[in-house]
Formats: C-alpha cells, structure tokens, sequence
C-alpha cells in the first residue's frame, strides 16, 4: 500500500462524527445544514417564524409608536411596539441601536405599570441613553430607576460554537467583542446576529449571571467534535436534532469525545467513553511512513548515483570513497524500508483498534 492509499485510509475511517439511525448513517453537518441556531444552558431563544425584514420595518413602527403616543393612542402604541418587537429575530440586517432604544423607552412612557423595567432594557441597549424632556416629567423617576436596576446586574455570559466570523457578531444593533470564547450580555432581551452560511438573528431572554451557549447549527462542518465536549453543547445539539428529527426518532453520534445515544426529546445517554488511542496511533503511522519514504527515496538515489560514481572512479581512492558514500546511502535506504513497516504496522495496529472500538459498541 503506497503512502497515499494509507493516508486516504486513514481519512476515509476517521471522518468526523455522524448521526446514526437505523439503516442510515448522515454527517452531521449535512443534517443540520438548514438548522436554526439552538441553546443549551439557561435562557430563552426566539427565532423567527416568519420571512426575513429589513431594518427600515423596524424603524418604521417604533416611529409609528411614536406618533401614537403624541395623539395620546397607548394602545395604538403598543400594538406598533409588540410589532417592531416581533421583527427583531427576523432582521436581515443590524439595526440602529439608537432605534433598539427608543422602543423600549417609548414602552416605558406607554406602559407605566411596567416602566422600570422597560426603562432598565433602554439602558441595557443604549447606556448613554438620557432623558427625553419632550415627554412628561411624572415618567422620568421610572426612568432613573431603570438606569440603577439596569447597572447593579451582573452581566450573563454566552458561548457562541462555532466561533462567528470575523467582524460579528453584533448585538443589540453593536459589534461586540468575545473575549476567550464567550461575550458579556446585559439582562434582558438581546439581539444577537451574526454572519454564517446566512444571515442569522435570535433573540436571547438572559438572566443575570446566566452562562447559556448558542450553537449555530448549520455552520458546525469542520467543527462537529466540539459538540460532543460538555454537557451545554450537547444540550444544544438535542434541541437542533429535535427540531430535524421526529419525536422519538433513536440516534447515535459517535467523536473523538465518545459515543453517545439519544431518544429524540429525551436526554442524552453516554454508550461508551472517547477511545482516541487506534486514531493517535493510525495517524502517527502515517506521518511515520510519510517521513520513511521520503528518507528511502533520498537514500535510494544517492545509492544510485554513488554506484555510477564507482563504476566510473580513476583512481583508488575515489573508488573507496564512492563505497563509503554508498555503504551510508544503503543504511539510509535500510533506515527508510524499517521505518516504512513501523508506520505500516501502527497504522494497521490503530485500524483494529479503532475496528475493533466500533464492533464493541
């Protein structure tokens, strides 16, 4: 078997993780290329359920709310507000984050019940926020308020898997920053967007001190080993398989973190723990072998050209010193044929291993 054939071997067994169901055996990039980004951990996520808007919709009805409230039409205004509300997991596009602001400033002036909490969620929007002197001033110590409750929580804490691309993602209208794989949220109703396979936009309800992970399902390929790790992501995984796959529906992933069952809105079961030792050692064959057949090649045409060299030497002493140089080149092809079958065999060794992993589950 020349090195190609074994390294394409050693790729054809060791692709990444699939989902097994009876009778089928799917990549899981494949299967969840059409998922909508899912969490795992504390939190609520919301999607959207309708077609994609642009941010000039969004603008639109906070301004419509807007001249609601002047012509003293509460219920008018909330209507508009629950609308642009509704947009925002549809969003196309960043909004303004001064826009994301006014809307819940203007649920705050239209909702007095619940104004310090909608003031709070301006604030965590836009924390330059000041007051607005337009509206009447009974509103403003509401206002206040929300700025105290808004700064005394402790921000939540997110996970996105797989990393977004440079540049994203945005929140609440912003580019945030990620700092060591995960991004400080404030409490309450973030936007989160972020640029993938397709624009995505969700909306995450966070806690303070919340510590949830948002798996962008249908941008896992090359990263499907990360999603067997911990329980977070693997919780995110059940809900983007529940949202593929019927109720019910038995499956297994297999990883280099183990393998691993679920019952389809059920939780996962652990079958049998990460085995890497038949991939460390198939692999180290490889770049064995590799590495063996470059040294043999060398020395086999060395070989040759010092045996020429010989044939062809005037004198005594260069004939001797063509066999000396033939003599090391003989020893490197000799070095290059046992290195071969030491890569040769741990490859096989790591094959049975991992053949061997596979008939025991």
């Amino acid at each position: 078997m020349s090195f190609l054939a074994a390294a394409a071997l050693v790729m054809a067994v060791f692709a990444g993780p699939a989902l097994a169901a009876p009778g089928a055996s799917i990549p899981l990039a494949s299967l969840l290329s059409a998922t909508a980004p899912t969490l795992g951990g504390p939190g609520q996520l919301t999607a959207c359920t309708d077609r994609a808007a642009p941010s000039d919709r969004l603008t639109a009805e906070v301004a419509a709310a807007e001249h609601a409230l002047t012509f003293v039409d509460t219920p008018g205004a909330l209507t508009h507000l629950d609308t642009a509300e509704a947009l925002l997991p549809c969003l196309a596009e960043p909004p303004s984050s001064s826009v994301l602001a006014r809307a819940a400033f203007l649920r705050g002036i239209a909702d007095p019940p619940h104004a310090v909490a909608a003031f709070a969620e301006a604030h965590a929007r836009r924390p330059d926020l000041v007051w607005d002197e337009t509206f009447p001033p009974e509103a403003r110590a509401a206002f206040e308020q929300g700025r105290v409750d808004a700064a005394a929580l402790r921000p939540a804490s997110l996970a996105i898997v797989p990393d977004p691309p440079p540049g994203t993602p945005w929140v609440d209208g912003r580019q945030a920053m990620i700092d060591r794989g995960r991004l400080d949220l404030a409490p309450g109703r973030r936007l989160i967007q972020s640029a993938g396979p397709r624009w995505e936009s969700v909306v995450l309800t966070v806690a303070s001190g919340d510590r949830p992970l948002l798996l962008r399902a249908d941008a896992i390929a090359g990263h499907e080993e990360e999603l067997l790790a911990d329980g977070q992501r693997r919780a995110a995984l059940a809900h983007a398989l529940a949202s593929t796959l019927p109720s019910g529906a038995p499956v297994t992933v297999s990883g280099v973190h183990g393998t691993w069952s679920l019952v389809v809105g059920e939780d996962w079961e652990r079958v049998s723990a990460a085995r890497p030792a038949g991939r460390v050692l198939a692999l180290a064959g490889a770049s064995l072998l590799a590495a063996s057949a470059a040294v043999g090649a060398g020395s086999l045409i060395g070989f040759e050209a010092d045996r020429q060299r010989m044939l062809t030497a005037t004198s005594f002493s260069d004939a001797e010193a063509d066999q000396r140089a033939g003599n090391a080149a003989g020893k490197g092809v000799q070095l290059g044929e046992w290195g071969g079958a030491t890569g040769a065999a741990l490859i096989g060794a790591g094959l049975l291993l991992q053949l061997h992993w596979g008939a025991a589950r």
